[in-house]
């Protein structure tokens, strides 16, 4: 699951959704066929755009509300290292969560992100008990500033590069948003 929280696997599949959509609809395939290749090319250079970004945060440790961020995480370089549901709809244990916040507390977890989807109070409770903090990301969007796929992407990308970089010496802190192109 989550596979589409990397533009690369996300782009993969679109040749074949297109030739899907052409099986159902002869007359459209050269259209699907050209929409399949430029949304690629575009998803691509998404990719090339966040890697860019995150090069700087390879290495860096996280902490998810779930395991949602691993094609994220293996594409950019970075280390999904615990979540707080650790198998998808089963709350963690006591024993987890004990574990969890153990870690955190060494200071070996670094951020905890946390989703729209996922019920606040828990990560609020974890994070306050490691010593996390939080930073939100969204694996589906949907809403304004998120609605389409690169906007979403680049919110996430935005959020991990805030949420990771980490602190620097006053004054030399640098911002490396990524670009926002319309249309």
């Amino acid at each position: 699951p989550h596979w589409w929280l990397s533009p690369v696997l996300a782009a993969k599949a679109l040749g074949p959704i297109a030739e899907a959509l052409a099986a159902v609809d002869p007359a459209g395939v050269e259209g699907y066929r050209r929409r399949a290749r430029e949304t690629a090319a575009g998803y691509l250079a998404l990719d090339r755009e966040i890697a860019a970004t995150l090069a700087p945060l390879r290495g860096k440790r996280f902490v998810s509300a779930h395991r949602a961020w691993v094609y994220f995480a293996d594409r950019y370089g970075l280390v999904e290292a615990a979540s707080i549901e650790p198998v998808p709809g089963r709350e963690p244990s006591p024993k987890e969560l004990k574990e969890l916040v153990d870690e955190g507390r060494r200071g070996g977890l670094g951020r905890l992100f946390t989703e729209p989807q996922f019920p606040p109070v828990a990560a609020r409770v974890i994070a306050r008990e490691a010593g996390l903090d939080l930073t939100l990301v969204d694996p589906i969007g949907g809403v304004p500033g998120r609605e389409t796929y690169p906007e979403l992407m680049r919110f996430n990308a935005d959020a991990f590069w805030r949420g990771l970089r980490g602190r620097r010496r006053r004054g030399s802190e640098r911002r490396r948003p990524l670009r926002r192109r319309h249309g």
